[in-house]
């Protein structure tokens, strides 16, 4: 008989399971918030060049 406060062979594989689920899904939320810091980064830049654009064109007329 297994003793109430000991676990089970198949507990420890259940929380080993759980705990590498939960690396990967930090891993990939750094990887969206990754993404999404580079696209933000990236839509400044052609916000700048666009406003300069503009800029030039008005100063044509």
């Amino acid at each position: 008989m297994i003793p109430p406060d000991s676990k089970s062979s198949s507990d420890a594989i259940m929380e080993l399971g759980l705990t590498f689920g939960a690396v990967g899904d930090f891993i990939s939320i750094a990887g969206l918030v990754r993404d999404i810091v580079l696209a933000l980064d990236s839509c400044r830049g052609s916000s700048k060049e666009y406003r300069d654009l503009v800029e030039s064109i008005e100063l044509l007329d």
